[in-house]
Order: structure tokens, then C-alpha cells, then sequence
């Protein structure tokens, strides 16, 4: 391999090792306390990721004008693997969200819901599938099946 092209891929994957670096050493100085929120390091890396873009489409335009370079190739190539690489990750992320989630029969038997009744001053615990767990009336448990304490 020529020089030129090894000397441009390793520019374009120092971009990446930089920024990403960057991103963890947020994640260590700032934690990810509020979870259903990007934290300050997803925000970074999106903008190494969205910059990289950027990058790629500035190289595959100078490969058109000039595709002699050999600098120029290396970089295009790995700005085309980080990003495609990317790419395809969340492509494959959000088929699998689409999927429609069927829970297991011990998912159900876990799963819990509490109803309550003012008039019968009753509370029922029922899980998943619809069998009663527990079981109050007024003062006094009828069904105890996974002993509650109250």
C-alpha cells in the first residue's frame, strides 16, 4: 500500500479516535445521572458522528474532482467504514424496536396489577394471566398466594 493512502486513513481514524475518547472521558467526569435522557457523551458522539458526515461527503467530492489522491482514499475509506458501520448498527437497533413484543408465559406470571374497590374496601393483586396473587377484604386476606406483608 502506498504511503499517501495509509498516512490519509490514519488522519480520518485519529478523527474518530479523538472524538470518541473525548465522549468516554465526558461519560467518566459527568456519569449519565437523568438515564431517559442522552447524556453530555451521546451528545458528543453524535457530533463526532454528524461531523464525520460531513468529512465524508467533502472526500467523495474531492475523489470525484481529483481520485489520484491516495490521502484522499484512505480517509474516504474510513469515514465510509465508521459511518456505514454506524449506520447499519442503527438500522439494526430500530428493526428490532419495530418488532412487536410478545412477553413469555413466566413474563406474565410476573407481571403484577393492583385493583382496588372502595365500596367492598377490597384490594386484588392479579398477575399477568389473571390469576389471583393476593386477595383482601375489608381487614382480612383471602388469598396470600406469594405471602405479602403488609
Amino acid at each position: 500500500m502506498e504511503k499517501e493512502f495509509i498516512k490519509g486513513g490514519l488522519r480520518a481514524a485519529a478523527y474518530y479516535v479523538i472524538g470518541f475518547a473525548i465522549a468516554w472521558a465526558a461519560y467518566l467526569i459527568f456519569g449519565w445521572e437523568y438515564i431517559h435522557a442522552p447524556g453530555i457523551h451521546h451528545l458528543i458522539g453524535l457530533l463526532v458522528l454528524i461531523i464525520g458526515v460531513f468529512l465524508l461527503i467533502r472526500r467523495l467530492v474531492e475523489f470525484f474532482k481529483n481520485s489520484a489522491n491516495s490521502s484522499n482514499k484512505g480517509a474516504l475509506l474510513i469515514h465510509f467504514v465508521v459511518i456505514g458501520g454506524f449506520g447499519i448498527y442503527f438500522l439494526i437497533i430500530l428493526n428490532e424496536v419495530r418488532k412487536p413484543y410478545e412477553p413469555s408465559e413466566e413474563a406474565l406470571a410476573e407481571a403484577e396489577y393492583l385493583i382496588t374497590d372502595d365500596k367492598t374496601e377490597s384490594i386484588i393483586i392479579q398477575n399477568g394471566l389473571g390469576d389471583t396473587v393476593f386477595l383482601q377484604v375489608a381487614d382480612s386476606v383471602l388469598i396470600d398466594k406469594k405471602n405479602y406483608k403488609e
